[in-house]
């Protein structure tokens, strides 16, 4: 699990607005998140093994919890900076080891 505590983005020089009209500030003040990834192993033989896991257990993501990670700025121009928190949602993943 990892804990990300709220924060001040300000202080990281985050400031902008949420379209290129610049009608509406971006926040600067974002809640606590957590993610929890997970795996299993089980060990077929000595040298064979399978796996599988899953990142981001609970799919949070700042473009469904929070704001998009585009910026604008005074004059209309934007960049993707504003990003404070996970992009993508959960991931499985499957494999196996093989140590010969």
């Amino acid at each position: 699990m990892v804990y990300i505590p709220s924060r001040d983005l300000s202080d990281y020089q985050y400031s902008g607005y949420e379209n290129r009209f610049a009608t509406q500030q971006k926040p600067t003040s974002v809640s606590a998140f957590s993610t929890l990834d997970a795996k299993y192993n089980y060990k077929l033989r000595a040298s064979l093994g399978l796996y599988v896991g899953v990142n981001n257990l609970f799919d949070y993501n700042q473009g469904s919890e929070g704001s998009s990670p585009l910026l604008f700025d005074d004059e209309g121009g934007y960049d993707v900076t504003y990003i404070y928190a996970p992009l993508r949602g959960w991931l499985i993943y499957a494999g196996f080891d093989w140590a010969f």
